[in-house]
């Protein structure tokens, strides 16, 4: 980062909230909406065998996704926690 995005106390607050910001709830309520149309899709079309495998392949590639974000959401908070540790061991103010 350039000095003239700020003191190294405001970069590393920075780049610490954008990595516990990201925008995971919307991420999810759009897994969650998709989900949702593939079990509607899949009930319209429980007379045919095929069309209900792939909605049975599309509601667990969904379901795997929601458990990738999941994972992610968490490892992102744990990396902003070390960085926010590394930080206050540098002894950066503020941190």
């Amino acid at each position: 980062m350039s000095s003239s995005a700020g003191s190294p106390e405001d970069q590393i607050q920075a780049v610490i909230a954008a990595v516990r910001n990201t925008p995971y709830e919307g991420v999810g309520a759009a897994l969650a909406a998709q989900l949702k149309a593939v079990d509607q899709w899949a009930a319209t079309v429980k007379d045919n065998a095929a069309l209900v495998a792939s909605a049975q392949v599309a509601r667990a590639q969904l379901q795997a996704q929601q458990r990738m974000l999941d994972v992610l959401q968490n490892e992102s908070e744990v990396v902003a926690q070390a960085m926010l540790n590394a930080a206050r061991a540098m002894g950066v103010p503020g941190a």
